[in-house]
């Protein structure tokens, strides 16, 4: 269930702190494994993952929500 091109968190929280901030968006076009979307919400910004496959895609929302789970589920998910 692994995806072939995880970054290290601590890597993606430079990039995220350097290039926003909180309350900003953070769009990723290659979301992958959801290393950006779970670290932009670790630090109070929103979150835009797209990605093509949609096996990486549940595997990057299951990641995100499973990082912070009364944080990070979708609003759809209460229902």
């Amino acid at each position: 269930g692994a995806h072939f091109a995880v970054w290290p968190p601590a890597l993606a929280s430079r990039c995220v702190k350097a290039g926003s901030r909180k309350g900003d968006t953070v769009l990723d076009p290659f979301s992958g494994a959801g290393t950006t979307g779970m670290v932009a919400l670790r630090l109070r910004r929103q979150f835009l993952g797209i990605e093509q496959s949609e096996r990486y895609a549940e595997m990057s929302r299951r990641r995100i929500e499973d990082d912070a789970p009364l944080f990070n589920r979708p609003p759809e998910a209460d229902r």
